[in-house]
C-alpha cells in the first residue's frame, strides 16, 4: 500500500511538472506553432500523456488536448467542438499538430448549435 502511494504522489509530481513545461510554452507565442494555437488558449489546455510512460522517469514529451469551437465565418451560426491532439518534445522544445476530431460531426451534428434539439 505504501508503495502504491510513493508511486501515486510521484505521477501527481510528475504530472505537475508537465502542467508547468505546458505553461512555460503558452507564455512563449513565438515557441507555439500554427495559427490555431494563441496563449489565451492556455486554459483549454487538457494533458493527455506523458512520455515515458514510467513515473520515476523524466519527462521526455507531452501529448495534451485542446477543445476549440471554430466558426467558418465571423458571425456564423454554425458551431462545431473541435478537438485538437498535439505532441510537445521538451527535448528539441518542437511542438507539433497530430490530429483533429470534429466532435460535432463525428456524433451525427453537423454544425448546429448547441440546444438545438438535435
Amino acid at each position: 500500500m505504501i508503495d502504491a502511494l510513493r508511486r501515486r504522489w510521484r505521477g501527481w509530481r510528475r504530472r505537475r511538472a508537465a502542467w508547468r513545461h505546458l505553461y512555460s510554452l503558452f507564455d512563449h507565442p513565438e515557441r507555439l506553432s500554427g495559427p490555431s494555437l494563441r496563449p489565451q488558449h492556455r486554459g483549454r489546455v487538457d494533458v493527455v500523456e506523458l512520455e515515458p510512460d514510467d513515473p520515476d522517469a523524466p519527462i521526455e514529451a507531452i501529448q495534451f488536448t485542446i477543445l476549440r469551437h471554430p466558426r467558418p465565418y465571423p458571425f456564423s451560426r454554425q458551431y462545431h467542438a473541435v478537438l485538437q491532439l498535439y505532441r510537445y518534445d521538451l527535448a528539441a522544445g518542437a511542438l507539433s499538430h497530430v490530429r483533429s476530431l470534429n466532435i460535432s460531426r463525428a456524433q451525427g451534428r453537423d454544425g448546429e448549435p448547441p440546444g438545438s434539439g438535435i
